[in-house]
């Protein structure tokens, strides 16, 4: 009968045991190729200045396979799902120096009251070491409709550039390119399975420009391929496929977000001219092009809606009518039509910053650098 207690006294310490979990745990992520902080930062839902701090970083410069710590979690006891009482989650607090019940209440989202109710302190004093019992709103986790993937941004690495032809689908293009029609999804931000004619998706796992040059060849003419940049269009129209996917933000600065003046002042950066900051702004500079004459890397304007005349939206011309623009309506940098009715109707006129192509004689477009 001892024994037998014995054996019963060990298993209920092992269920007790198994009850609880500790959130005291260190999160690391070894850094890929492409990645920088913004990015890792955003994927583990924390901050560029929280990873730095965790690891003593002085600058945003990190390396590949570079291992870093991303989360840091103190050691709160946390009862199970199924331990909650009626519907809250169940949370163990164990004070520690310089704790008060305000910044516990911060820290949890719930009121003082609450607090010193459920663990029956009368005055506002808490002792280090002090277990304190918390009660939090039960919320069950939210199912996302779509996942979102990280936005391509940053030019370390090559891509390939492929435009939709009629009867293709996602299951024929990644076999074309040896890749996975999920992959294509992930990196193009693509939610179902259909794809519409004539838009242009990013091919993922570029590894070198000698092999995509050949994978080139051997696909014919619709894949672009982003190759040594020889003039500033080229410049201009390589920078603004880096943006492909980010995310819109009015007023985001193109670090995780861009708005549509942002997108075209930082490109134009890139080739040394300094643009205004808004969209109304930038119309005044250049030249005026007519729009059977535009070139790529010229920017087209429109009208805002409803406006009687005034600019409200710029993006930059890639050619075959389409340009690319920070889209507040798609949410995120992504390529249209001028012949969509929306953009016709409210098509403002083009401008040109850059020497015309026409101003070179074939064979000394080369010549032209910044």
């Amino acid at each position: 009968m001892m024994r037998i207690g014995y054996y019963l006294y060990i298993v209920a310490i092992l269920f007790i045991c198994a009850c609880w979990y500790s959130e005291g745990t260190t999160q690391y992520h070894y850094v890929k190729k492409g990645e920088t902080l913004s990015s890792i930062a955003r994927r583990y839902n924390t901050t560029v200045d929280e990873i730095k701090k965790l690891n003593n970083l002085k600058s945003s410069d990190i390396q590949v396979k570079q291992k870093l710590v991303v989360k840091k979690t103190e050691e709160v006891k946390t009862a199970k799902a199924s331990d909650t009482g009626g519907n809250y989650n169940i949370v163990y607090y164990t004070v520690k120096k310089g704790d008060t019940l305000e910044e516990i209440s911060k820290k949890y989202g719930v009121s003082i009251a609450s607090i010193k109710q459920t663990n029956n302190i009368k005055g506002s004093l808490i002792k280090v070491g002090q277990t304190l019992k918390i009660n939090l709103p039960y919320k069950p986790p939210a199912v996302p409709e779509v996942t979102t993937p990280q936005p391509i941004v940053g030019t370390s690495t090559e891509k390939i550039y492929y435009k939709v032809k009629k009867g293709d689908t996602l299951e024929s293009i990644a076999q074309q390119y040896g890749i996975t029609p999920e992959q294509l999804k992930e990196c193009n931000l693509i939610s179902d399975d259909n794809i519409k004619e004539g838009i242009t998706i990013v091919i993922p796992s570029l590894p070198s420009v000698e092999e995509t040059t050949s994978l080139g060849e051997q696909n014919n003419t619709d894949t672009e391929i982003v190759k040594e940049v020889k003039t500033l269009r080229d410049i201009i129209l390589k920078e603004s496929f880096n943006f492909l996917n980010m995310p819109y933000r009015l007023g985001g600065t193109g670090k995780s977000s861009i708005d549509c003046s942002t997108l075209v002042r930082r490109v134009y950066e890139k080739v040394g001219i300094k643009l205004p900051n808004t969209s109304s702004q930038q119309f005044k500079e250049g030249k005026p092009v007519k729009k059977e004459e535009i070139e790529e890397g010229d920017l087209v304007f429109f009208y805002r809606r409803g406006s009687g005349g005034s600019i409200g939206h710029v993006g930059i011309y890639i050619g075959d009518n389409l340009f690319i623009h920070a889209s507040s309506n798609e949410k995120k940098v992504t390529i249209a039509s001028l012949e969509n009715s929306y953009f016709r109707r409210n098509f403002a006129g083009a401008r040109r910053l850059l020497p015309s192509k026409s101003l070179f004689v074939k064979g000394e477009e080369d010549v032209v650098s910044k």
